[in-house]
Protein backbone atom coordinates (compact mmCIF):
# COMPACT_ATOMS: atom_id res chain seq x y z
CA UNK A 1 0.00 0.00 0.00
CA UNK A 2 1.11 3.60 -1.29
CA UNK A 3 1.15 6.17 1.42
CA UNK A 4 -1.05 8.89 0.51
CA UNK A 5 -0.82 12.46 -0.09
CA UNK A 6 -0.13 14.78 3.42
CA UNK A 7 -2.54 17.41 3.86
CA UNK A 8 -2.09 20.27 6.81
CA UNK A 9 -5.25 22.07 7.32
CA UNK A 10 -5.90 25.17 10.12
CA UNK A 11 -9.14 26.62 10.82
CA UNK A 12 -8.55 30.17 12.28
CA UNK A 13 -10.14 33.45 12.85
CA UNK A 14 -8.70 36.88 11.87
CA UNK A 15 -7.05 39.15 14.96
CA UNK A 16 -9.33 41.97 15.57
CA UNK A 17 -8.70 45.10 13.26
CA UNK A 18 -7.26 43.33 10.21
CA UNK A 19 -8.99 43.01 7.37
CA UNK A 20 -9.60 40.13 5.26
CA UNK A 21 -7.18 42.21 2.09
CA UNK A 22 -4.08 41.88 4.83
CA UNK A 23 -4.56 37.83 5.31
CA UNK A 24 -4.87 37.42 1.77
CA UNK A 25 -1.62 39.80 0.19
CA UNK A 26 0.40 37.90 3.32
CA UNK A 27 -0.85 34.29 1.59
CA UNK A 28 -0.31 35.53 -2.30
CA UNK A 29 3.42 36.36 -0.61
CA UNK A 30 3.84 33.02 0.84
CA UNK A 31 2.26 31.27 -2.30
CA UNK A 32 4.54 33.23 -4.50
CA UNK A 33 7.97 33.18 -2.31
CA UNK A 34 7.98 30.67 0.13
CA UNK A 35 5.64 27.40 -1.24
CA UNK A 36 7.95 26.92 -4.20
CA UNK A 37 11.19 26.77 -2.15
CA UNK A 38 9.77 23.61 -0.19
CA UNK A 39 10.92 20.09 -1.04
CA UNK A 40 7.44 18.04 -1.35
CA UNK A 41 4.82 20.85 -1.74
CA UNK A 42 1.99 20.86 -3.77
CA UNK A 43 -0.54 23.36 -3.33
CA UNK A 44 -1.69 25.69 -0.80
CA UNK A 45 -5.68 27.45 -0.48
CA UNK A 46 -6.82 29.69 1.72
CA UNK A 47 -10.70 29.37 2.27
CA UNK A 48 -13.19 31.72 3.48
CA UNK A 49 -15.95 30.12 5.91
CA UNK A 50 -18.97 30.99 7.30
CA UNK A 51 -19.08 33.05 10.56
CA UNK A 52 -15.75 34.79 9.41
CA UNK A 53 -13.24 31.77 10.08
CA UNK A 54 -11.41 30.85 7.63
CA UNK A 55 -9.53 27.33 6.69
CA UNK A 56 -5.63 27.37 5.76
CA UNK A 57 -4.91 23.96 3.79
CA UNK A 58 -1.87 22.51 2.51
CA UNK A 59 -0.77 19.61 0.34
CA UNK A 60 2.01 18.02 -0.19
CA UNK A 61 3.56 14.67 -1.39
CA UNK A 62 3.90 13.19 2.50
CA UNK A 63 2.23 13.50 5.81
CA UNK A 64 5.71 14.21 6.85
CA UNK A 65 6.40 16.99 4.32
CA UNK A 66 3.56 19.05 5.30
CA UNK A 67 4.54 19.26 8.86
CA UNK A 68 7.87 19.98 7.74
CA UNK A 69 6.37 22.58 5.18
CA UNK A 70 4.87 23.91 8.50
CA UNK A 71 7.23 24.02 10.82
CA UNK A 72 9.01 25.96 8.21
CA UNK A 73 6.85 29.08 8.55
CA UNK A 74 8.72 30.20 12.03
CA UNK A 75 11.07 32.48 11.08
CA UNK A 76 9.85 33.15 7.59
CA UNK A 77 9.08 36.69 7.00
CA UNK A 78 6.45 35.88 4.54
CA UNK A 79 4.84 33.11 6.96
CA UNK A 80 5.34 35.53 9.48
CA UNK A 81 3.25 38.47 8.10
CA UNK A 82 0.42 35.52 7.31
CA UNK A 83 0.67 34.53 11.59
CA UNK A 84 0.61 38.14 12.39
CA UNK A 85 -2.81 38.55 11.10
CA UNK A 86 -4.32 34.94 12.99
CA UNK A 87 -6.24 35.10 16.35
CA UNK A 88 -3.93 32.17 17.70
CA UNK A 89 -6.52 32.07 20.23
CA UNK A 90 -8.97 30.63 17.64
CA UNK A 91 -6.72 28.42 15.94
CA UNK A 92 -7.09 24.93 15.46
CA UNK A 93 -4.32 22.74 13.53
CA UNK A 94 -4.23 19.37 11.95
CA UNK A 95 -1.98 16.98 9.74
CA UNK A 96 -3.37 13.61 7.88
CA UNK A 97 -3.11 11.86 5.14
CA UNK A 98 -5.32 10.92 1.46
CA UNK A 99 -7.38 7.66 2.05
CA UNK A 100 -9.15 7.57 -1.08
CA UNK A 101 -7.38 8.90 -4.84
CA UNK A 102 -9.45 12.91 -5.19
CA UNK A 103 -11.10 12.08 -9.10
CA UNK A 104 -11.91 15.60 -10.62
CA UNK A 105 -15.47 16.05 -12.32
CA UNK A 106 -15.00 16.20 -15.95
Amino acid sequence: MTQGLGYEFAKFRLKEGISQEVLLEASSAMDEYFFPTQDGFISHTLIGLEGSEYMDMIIATTKENAERICGNWYGNGYCEAFLAAVDTESVSIGFGISLTNMKQAA
